[in-house]
């Protein structure tokens, strides 16, 4: 009974979360605008983190719309600081694992 009382009082507190859709629909332009640079810059040869630091400037604003998207599914405000340090610390590591996956998939053809 205490947890649909919980579930209650944040529904009428007014607090929102982000869904999957949001979340979908907030990570997909990000994940395009990396494959696509990482496709542009990667010369197969250099270091994967400087592809990513290459990477980063051109997707930035959509990974702060992400990064946005995210935070709407904490609900105090410590937990969006927690959120928002968390995606800022793994931005360059999913976009180091693109450019590795990316050459993966082309040493393969």
């Amino acid at each position: 009974m205490r947890p649909l009382i919980a579930v209650l009082a944040l529904t009428l507190a007014g607090c929102t979360y982000a869904t999957d859709a949001e979340i979908k629909a907030a990570d997909k332009p990000w994940s395009d605008c990396v494959l696509r640079e990482v496709a542009r810059l990667d010369d197969g040869k250099s270091d994967p983190l400087t592809i990513a630091y290459g990477v980063e400037p051109a997707c930035a604003s959509l990974y702060a719309a992400l990064t946005q998207t995210m935070q709407k599914g904490m609900i105090t405000e410590n937990a969006q600081i927690y959120m928002q340090r968390n995606m800022r610390d793994n931005e360059l590591k999913l976009i180091t694992s693109a450019v590795l996956n990316y050459r993966a998939s082309h040493a393969r053809k």
